[in-house]
């Protein structure tokens, strides 16, 4: 069974704490704002003892002036989150860097701070020398950490943990070991304390150096396989089928997703997103998820080509099936001509996109438009 605590202190309460780092716009340092996570990955023995390691690890980390999170964004973040990992461990889901970064940008968190309990294991070693007979018995915790940045999604810090206590009986003597295990919780808090106060410049530093820049990159979808005669209007207005000539279909209202938040829609202009290499994903009813790795500059244009799921793959085939009759090089009449105007509305009220060539600045208007397949 995998559980998980969730530590948090109000920001007011942390007004003496000394983590801090520099503002680079005002030049002053702040608190980072920090979530402290809890999981238990080490069976059912120590599902018990997750409260009790999420307390003593809280006390611990408070000391070294790291600013906590309020309670209800938490707790609302941390649902949305599980409500997506099915089977998964809290912790498990949290490796994954888009995951970390949702929760982190819904929580406002400048780091996440994982702790998760792995093993209590007992070791029993035999002795028997020099006339002496007695048996050692070592009781030990084991628990790693890592430190999640919240504007990347990546880990900038990690440990582990692994305190250790040591019984010796004989025939005539028996220890007792209670209280043991809230002894090695606490030990195993204060080791993560210390390395992450050893740690402490290197978490500043990669805080910084981890804030994205932000440029402007312009989003296209072409649909795959699909594609549609030209049609041109020629120097005497007439419209007609450009001869062995196709164009494709582009995809409007494309959500476009970064690191798994949606920065905006295709075909609304430029999208503002972190520059570098992020997890990219495009999704529309319809269309199939497109996901890739991609490293993002400013200024760049994304040409991508997505494909239509079965269903909306046949409708789209059989509502423009009138388009695919137009004959190479034939002149529209003006029935051929309502039926592409008509075409080009229901592609438009679709979220679909097709341009048609003018051979001619002093082509003339159309329905208001320069073209028949793309009717405002």
């Amino acid at each position: 069974m995998n559980s998980f605590k969730v530590s948090l202190l109000f920001p007011f309460l942390s007004l003496s704490l000394s983590f801090l780092v520099p503002n680079t716009v005002s030049g002053e340092t702040e608190i980072l704002k920090t979530a402290v996570i809890v999981a238990n990955n080490g069976g059912a023995e120590l599902d018990s003892e997750v409260d009790d390691f999420q307390s003593y690890l809280s006390g611990e980390i408070t000391q070294l002036g790291y600013g906590l999170i309020s309670p209800e964004n938490v707790l609302y973040a941390l649902d949305d989150l599980q409500s997506s990992v099915g089977s998964n461990s809290v912790d498990s889901k949290l490796k994954d860097r888009t995951s970390a970064l949702n929760l982190a940008r819904n929580l406002g968190a400048d780091l996440l701070l994982v702790g998760n309990l792995i093993s209590y294991d007992k070791e029993t070693r035999e002795v028997n020398a020099y006339d002496a007979q007695f048996t050692n018995i070592i009781y030990t915790l084991r628990a790693n950490y890592q430190i999640i940045d919240g504007s990347s999604g990546s880990t900038i810090a990690s440990g582990n943990v692994s305190p250790s206590r040591t019984f010796q009986q004989t025939k005539h003597s028996n220890t007792t070991t209670n209280g043991l295990l809230q002894t090695l919780l606490q030990k195993a808090a204060k080791n993560i304390s210390a390395q992450l106060k050893s740690q402490t410049d290197v978490v500043r530093k990669r805080v910084v150096d981890a804030t994205p820049d932000y440029g402007k990159v312009n989003v296209t979808v072409q649909l795959n396989d699909i594609q549609i005669p030209e049609v041109a209007i020629g120097q005497d207005g007439k419209p007609s089928v450009v001869k062995n000539t196709t164009q494709f279909v582009e995809a409007l209202n494309v959500i476009v997703e970064v690191d798994g938040i949606a920065v905006g829609t295709t075909g609304t202009g430029a999208l503002e997103v972190p520059l570098g290499l992020h997890r990219l994903s495009l999704t529309r009813d319809g269309l199939k998820t497109w996901e890739r790795t991609v490293n993002l500059r400013d200024g760049m244009d994304l040409n991508i080509t997505m494909d239509l799921t079965d269903v909306a793959r046949s409708e789209l085939i059989e509502d423009t099936q009138a388009l695919q009759d137009l004959k190479n090089n034939a002149q529209l009449t003006d029935a051929d001509a309502e039926v592409v105007r008509a075409t080009a509305e229901m592609l438009q009220q679709s979220g679909y996109k097709v341009d048609i060539k003018v051979d001619t600045e002093d082509a003339p208007t159309i329905n208001n438009n320069s073209s028949l397949l793309q009717s405002n």
